[in-house]
């Protein structure tokens, strides 16, 4: 089954669900006893009240699976994820009905698989008559990679909670999440004192500009997609704009692989292969990443990471990035910047130590426990653990 979504595509309906609850299987109980005690005396009020406990299964049961069928929903294409960081996806939810409004409801998707628990969720409390809304819903992203969204399910327990109702909707699309963004406490060995490569000069001249510098009146000769029609009019005359090149640098940054089968070792480096991109990627600087091990079509990839389109592309890629089968032989360059495992000659970061060079929240659990976690003793770690539990006796206290 199909239902025509708010932008006028179709959206196939996946699945319809009812959900007994407790209250539910309660109430029923309570139901059928005042039907014995009914039938058994003979009772009038008893008779009523028998009458009205149906009525409101009937209601509970009928009237929000009705609205629930005239709902449509689109999912918006999801923005690039970072995990540790919320996730937003924005969605556009219509209710098709001409005189009945759709209340009490609740929008939930999974983000990393259809059946992991992390999700966005989002709460809708009214949508007019033939109205829209449109909705974020909000989640956590707890781990790397491209997840695939198969559609959000709408449910609704409106209007006595008796019934879990929701309705599936297929609505194909994909999530990525990056790896973490972290900072660096010290900056990189500065690219220019490696032998960066300017491959351009700022040059102020006509045509094949990147960068604003002002207006000045029209020449003849100029282009006509130079001219400045807004500012034309507000002046009175002709305009142009006048812009100049920006200055490019290309720096390298190559990546050593980390060691074979050691997931964590693994997004180690990918986390600080993100956090030493964003430590010198600036306007006009150029980043040539190699990594041909990363599998993911990083094999030598020329990236401006202050350009939002170029930025999430190489994200994106990081985001796919798979673990090598085998260490490759890596040809660095002289003048690179290299980014290892473990800390050698040649390797000016090296993500064994990302604790002493990185911030690194108390919740990446996908890079690995802490370091001051790892050199305390097993009694230690359980008094810490403990400890940061609400209501527990601090570490101290414990003989």
């Amino acid at each position: 089954m199909s239902t025509t979504g708010p932008d006028g595509a179709r959206v196939r309906i996946r699945e319809r669900r009812y959900r007994l609850r407790l209250a539910t299987l309660l109430y029923m109980a309570l139901t059928l006893f005042l039907a014995i005690g009914a039938v058994n005396s003979q009772n009038n009020l008893l008779f009523f009240a028998f009458g009205i406990a149906i009525a409101g299964m009937l209601v509970s049961g009928l009237l929000s699976a009705s609205l629930l069928g005239r709902l449509g929903v689109r999912r918006i294409s999801p923005p690039l994820a970072a995990v540790g960081e919320d996730v937003e996806i924005v969605y556009r939810v219509t209710n098709r009905s001409s005189r009945m409004p759709a209340l009490a409801l609740l929008l939930v998707e999974p983000i990393a698989g259809e059946r992991s628990s992390d999700a966005v969720i989002a709460s809708i409390p009214y949508i007019a008559p033939r109205g829209s809304v449109r909705v974020v819903a909000r989640g956590r992203a707890r781990r790397r990679g491209v997840f695939p969204l198969v559609g959000p399910t709408i449910s609704s327990g409106f209007p006595f909670g008796l019934f879990g109702k929701s309705i599936a909707f297929r609505d194909p699309d994909q999530l990525v999440v990056a790896p973490r963004k972290l900072a660096l406490k010290v900056p990189p060995p500065t690219p220019a004192g490696r032998g960066a490569r300017s491959v351009s000069v700022a040059m102020a001249r006509e045509g094949g500009a990147d960068e604003f510098l002002g207006l000045r009146d029209y020449r003849p000769g100029d282009p006509a997609r130079k001219i400045a029609w807004k500012a034309s009019t507000r002046h009175g005359r002709l305009v142009t704009r006048q812009t100049a090149a920006l200055a490019t640098q290309s720096v390298g940054l190559t990546v050593l692989p980390p060691p074979p089968d050691d997931p964590i070792a693994f997004e180690r480096t990918l986390a600080l292969i993100r956090a030493t991109l964003e430590s010198i990627g600036e306007p006009g600087r150029v980043v040539e990443l190699r990594a041909a091990w990363l599998a993911s079509g990083t094999e030598r990839v020329g990236a401006n990471f202050a350009v939002a389109r170029e930025r999430s592309e190489l994200l994106s890629r990081l985001a796919a990035a798979s673990m090598p089968d085998e260490t490759p032989a890596i040809v660095v360059p002289p003048e690179d910047l290299v980014i290892g495992y473990q800390s050698r000659s040649g390797v000016h970061l090296a993500a064994a130590r990302l604790d002493s060079i990185c911030e690194i929240p108390d919740d990446a659990t996908e890079l690995g426990p802490p370091r001051d976690d790892r050199e305390r003793s097993g009694w230690d770690r359980l008094r810490l653990m403990l400890a940061r539990i609400p209501g527990t006796k601090p570490a101290g206290a414990l003989g």
